[in-house]
């Protein structure tokens, strides 16, 4: 049985988006020139002989056709897109397939050599951070014998803002 080459698709998916775009912008045929019901040809205001002379246009822009080609550009990137997630999922899945299965040395779980000093190493730094942070927050004696005080940071700033901190001489 034949494997699904993804490669073989983007041809016929490059096709399929070119018709699908040429299908949603020019399906529909354009009016000709000189109707007035679809908004196209000659304004209904005479225009003006000198700027007729200057090169000015004198037919009116159709807004169905402008929409038309829109809604065209819309559903060429629409469907691009859709295309591309489709060749996303072919690749991936004709990848897999093609790889080997894991073998039970590849998929353990690393276990680093002993001796492991730290049982939960992110624990003990969150725990360590804490603590440090309770020492800058809070009110706390430095020694045992009570002759240096330790005060939060955001106090100590307010304490020290506006004064100089060169010792008076």
């Amino acid at each position: 049985m034949a494997s699904f080459k993804p490669s073989r698709a983007i041809p016929l998916l490059a096709t399929a988006l070119a018709l699908a775009g040429g299908v949603a912008m020019f399906g529909k045929r354009r009016p000709t020139l000189g109707t007035s019901a679809s908004g196209r040809g000659q304004p209904t205001v005479p225009a003006n002989p000198k700027a007729k002379s200057l090169g000015y246009e004198t037919e009116d822009i159709s807004a169905k056709l402008v929409a038309r080609i829109l809604a065209g550009f819309a559903a060429t990137a629409i469907v691009s897109i859709a295309i591309l997630f489709l060749m996303i999922h072919f690749f991936r899945t004709a990848d897999r397939a093609d790889r080997p299965a894991l073998t039970p040395e590849q998929s353990a779980e690393i276990v680093p050599p002993g001796p492991r000093l730290q049982r939960a190493p992110y624990q003990e730094l969150h725990d360590e951070q804490g603590a440090e942070e309770g020492k800058i927050e809070a009110y706390s004696w430095v020694g045992q014998d009570h002759k240096l005080a330790r005060i939060p940071i955001d106090r100590a700033m307010a304490l020290v803002a506006g004064r100089s901190l060169e010792p008076s001489s």
